[in-house]
């Protein structure tokens, strides 16, 4: 994750908060860095809906991957969570 990634990060979800179509932004994120990118998508984004990010500790190859457990879990979350930055894993 870079600072340039950030700001791309930062400008599409800017723009989705603001298109009265879209009523929640759900982010797929590696494992080691997400925490980062929440917290400066937390200090830097003025949120009118909710933003959730998600990720997988095991790859998607895996067996007992959790990858579409926890996307089906964020997703589901679009119509529980209010404004913010949020992070969800089932």
């Amino acid at each position: 994750m870079s600072f340039e990634i950030w700001e791309k990060l930062h400008i599409r979800i800017s723009a989705a908060q603001n298109d009265a179509s879209i009523h929640a932004i759900v982010i797929t994120h590696g494992t080691d860095t997400l925490e980062e990118t929440a917290y400066f998508l937390h200090r830097t984004l003025v949120c009118i809906k909710p933003v959730i990010l998600t990720g997988a500790m095991r790859p998607a190859d895996d067996e007992d991957s959790d990858g579409p457990q926890n996307m089906a879990f964020a997703l589901k979350q679009t119509e529980q969570l209010g404004a913010g930055v949020w992070v969800a894993f089932a």
